[in-house]
């Protein structure tokens, strides 16, 4: 979350902040290295790794949303069937959902 956000902000306002810090050194723009294109490549390259991190996400929804779609009505059905049949319609603790939910995920 907010990692990715961060990465994101700082990525994406590099060079701007580059930019104006060098627009704004004394010795000038041209002189504090102006568009240098090492750091311009290095730039480039790193987005290319942060792409890299999300080429699996497509294929990782597509097989988690069929399983939360059966999921998930299956642990209201384990919460309804533990809640009215073992401990007389009383609200379900924490730790119970969390057993519903492990044995539905099986």
């Amino acid at each position: 979350g907010e990692g990715i956000a961060g990465l994101a902000a700082d990525v994406s306002l590099f060079p701007l902040d580059m930019l104006k810090t060098r627009l704004q050194a004394p010795q000038g723009f041209k002189r504090s290295d102006g568009f240098n294109d090492a750091l311009v490549l290095k730039f480039l390259e790193a987005l290319r790794k942060v792409r890299g991190l999300y080429r699996g996400f497509g294929s990782t929804v597509l097989r988690e949303v069929p399983f939360s779609f059966i999921r998930f009505p299956i642990l209201e059905y384990f919460k309804n069937v533990y809640r009215i049949k073992l401990i007389n319609n009383i609200n379900l603790e924490p730790w119970e959902v969390a057993n519903c939910g492990a044995v539905a995920a099986l």
